[in-house]
């Protein structure tokens, strides 16, 4: 047979060895600590922003849009994906972007809400955080709509899936996720997308567009956001919406108090940890960790795998520090109070 997973790939395996991927080894820690009952939990934690990563893209919702002059940190950036339709190459060097939408979505799930002619591609080969993406976009009148988009990224979703259809390894709509710059009737507003899904953030403005001719669109990506301009203009902004940094989680049983930490930040964190009763001073901690990119691989099974710690610091207040991405389990044993005779 041709598969050598099943989605979402928890274990993956050849004729000879199986490895599991850093979910499975999560689920296993969650598996392993989960306890009899929940604990209430407060927490006082910082906010912090996504740490997105991806290309630079244009979405079409009519026929016949033209771009021209595309450039990422002042360098030409050329077509690199078609993830609905592709580009026609002009004379005088413009791209038009054309749309095969009913013989690429045709059947794929939850796909029916997009516009027909829709065209969605990118440019540019290599995924950022930050950058200064411009282009020139034809526009002749409020009924064209376009979304500028940042940050796009290809992204499983977590279903059964047949891993020997292209579709499914490959930049495609159902699977790519963005933010973007939405233009539409002359306003501009943002949204992050996943699929064609909208969760829009920020106001709805006019934007002073001038039809009939080519404007210039320039996004500057940054931590937190973006900044948007047109025609020189610095038009509109877009502050993401934060998160916390820590999350957490606690459980009990007769003998153990379990505490699950996950940091998303990229530095580590000290977490002062309060309980309500008495725990020993000695405490293991498992550990799952690893860069953001990081992948367990035939070659390399265990490159983001759990490790288990002793500390020796328990008691009703203490602190433990959690390192850059990482999700932490806590046991920590109740302490045994000795009967009075």
């Amino acid at each position: 047979m041709d598969y050598t997973a099943w989605y979402p790939n928890l274990i993956a395996f050849n004729n000879h060895a199986r490895y599991g991927i850093p979910f499975y080894h999560a689920l296993s820690m969650l598996s392993k600590s989960h306890g009899q009952r929940l604990l209430c939990t407060r927490s006082d934690v910082k906010n912090g922003y996504p740490e997105p990563e991806g290309l630079n893209g244009l979405i079409a919702y009519q026929e016949g849009t033209r771009v021209r002059n595309v450039k990422v940190d002042g360098r030409p950036a050329g077509f690199s994906h078609g993830i609905i339709g592709s580009v026609t190459h002009h004379e005088d060097g413009s791209l038009e972007l054309t749309s095969d939408y009913t013989d690429q979505l045709e059947g794929y799930p939850n796909m029916g809400h997009i516009p027909p002619h829709t065209a969605f591609v990118t440019f540019g080969e290599e995924e950022t955080s930050h950058c200064t993406y411009d282009l020139e976009v034809l526009l002749l009148s409020p009924d064209q709509e376009i979304d500028i988009a940042v940050w796009a990224h290809s992204t499983p979703m977590l279903f059964s899936r047949d891993e020997t259809d292209p579709f499914y390894t490959s930049w495609n709509p159902v699977y790519t996720d963005r933010y973007v710059w939405s233009i539409k009737q002359g306003q501009g507003r943002f949204a992050s997308v996943n699929r064609f899904n909208y969760s829009c953030f920020g106001s709805t403005i006019p934007l002073p567009i001038r039809y009939g001719e080519y404007n210039h669109f320039q996004v500057v990506t940054r931590h937190g956001g973006f900044d948007c301009y047109l025609n020189g203009l610095l038009v509109q902004t877009a502050e993401m919406v934060p998160y916390p940094m820590i999350a957490e989680l606690a459980s009990e049983d007769d003998t153990y108090i379990y505490v699950k930490i996950v940091n998303f930040d990229k530095t580590h964190e000290a977490v002062e940890i309060c309980l309500d009763c008495a725990i020993q001073a000695i405490y293991e901690a498992e550990l799952l960790t690893g860069c953001p990119k990081d992948t367990n691989s035939l070659e390399e099974p265990l490159k983001v795998s759990p490790v288990t710690r002793t500390f020796d610091n328990g008691a009703d207040t203490f602190t433990y520090q959690a390192p850059a991405y990482s999700f932490s389990v806590l046991r920590l044993k109740k302490a045994i109070l000795r009967e009075v005779s």
